[in-house]
C-alpha cells in the first residue's frame, strides 16, 4: 500500500486547541514514532511560523490503536523568541501519551559539533530494507537503506541506516520534523541487543521515555542517517541515545530513549 508520510499525520482543527489525527494504513498497534509525529502534526497549529520546533519529550502512558487519535494542547508558554506546549493524546477516552513540545525563534550564532557519524557507505551503495510500523497491511511511507540485506530483527540493533520520507512534505506544517521524529523511534527497543548474537533472544523491551533535540535546519525528504548505540541497563530498564545526520554528516538532531526490558 503506497502512503506518503502525510498521509500519517492528517489533521482536523476541532477549535480551542483540540485536535483530531486520522492516520492512513491502518489498523494495527500505534507505532511510537506515529504518535510523536502526529504530537508535533498538532503543536506546530498552535504557534506562529516563524517558530520551529526545537524539541520533544513523550512518556508512553498505555498501548494505542493504529487510528484516530484526539489531542488536546495546553500553551505553557509564548514570549518572543520561546513557545511550549503540553500535548495529550487520547484514545476512546484513554490517555496514550503525554508529550512536550517546545519551539524556538532561529538567530545567528556560532556553529560548531563533537557528534561523528557512522561511518557508513551512502545511501545508493546499501541495501534497500522494507520496514514495519505497526500497520497490519505492509505500508512504505519512508525509504531505508541499511548495511544488512533482508528484513530487520526486532530482537538486534539495526542501526545505523539512512532514510528519507516520501510524498511533498513542504505543503504540510511541520511534515519535516515530523518525520524525522518518526524515523527516530524505529526499533530503538532493539538497540541494547547486539547484532549477531543472542542477547535478544527471549527478551522484550518497550518505551518509556522519548526525547529528541533539533539543531539543524533539515529536509526530511532528503536522505538522513540514523544511528543509535546502548548507553547502560539496569533495574530492568535501558537507555539509548542517538544522532541524525544529514548526508554532509552534519548533526541535524539528536535523541535518547529510556525502556523496559524483561524476559517475555
Amino acid at each position: 500500500m503506497t502512503v506518503e508520510f502525510t498521509d500519517l499525520i492528517k489533521i482536523d482543527d476541532l477549535g480551542a486547541d483540540r485536535f483530531l489525527a486520522h492516520p492512513s494504513g491502518g489498523p494495527g498497534f500505534l507505532f511510537g514514532g506515529l504518535t510523536m509525529a502526529m504530537a508535533v502534526a498538532g503543536a506546530v497549529l498552535t504557534v506562529e511560523d516563524a517558530m520551529v520546533p526545537l524539541s520533544l519529550r513523550c512518556s508512553f502512558i498505555s498501548f494505542g490503536t493504529w487510528g484516530p487519535t484526539h489531542i488536546e494542547i495546553e500553551r505553557m508558554n509564548t514570549s518572543r523568541s520561546f513557545a511550549g506546549r503540553r500535548l495529550r493524546l487520547t484514545q476512546d477516552g484513554k490517555l496514550v501519551a503525554a508529550v512536550d513540545v517546545t519551539f524556538h525563534q532561529p538567530q545567528v550564532g556560532p556553529e560548531m559539533q563533537d557528534a561523528p557519524s557512522p561511518a557508513i557507505p551512502g545511501p545508493d551503495e546499501l541495501f534497500a530494507v522494507k520496514p514495519a510500523f505497526g500497520a497490519q497491511q505492509p505500508i512504505d511511507p519512508v525509504e531505508m537503506r541499511s548495511p544488512r540485506q533482508g528484513p530487520p530483527s526486532p530482537r538486534e540493533r539495526v542501526h545505523p541506516f539512512w532514510a528519507r520520507a516520501r510524498g511533498l512534505l513542504a505543503e504540510v506544517p511541520g511534515a519535516h520534523v515530523a518525520a524525522l521524529t518518526f524515523l527516530s523511534d524505529y526499533l530503538v527497543t532493539a538497540s541494547p541487543f547486539e547484532p549477531g548474537t543472542s542477547e535478544g533472544e527471549g527478551m522484550n523491551s518497550s518505551t518509556l521515555q522519548h526525547s529528541l533535540w533539533i539543531h539543524r535546519n533539515f529536509s526530511a525528504d532528503r536522505w538522513m542517517l540514523f544511528d543509535c548505540a546502548p548507553l547502560t541497563q539496569s533495574a530492568g530498564r535501558f537507555v539509548s541515545r542517538g544522532t541524525v545526520h544529514d548526508e554532509r554528516r552534519n548533526l541535524l538532531a539528536s535523541f535518547v530513549q529510556e525502556g523496559l526490558i524483561r524476559p517475555v
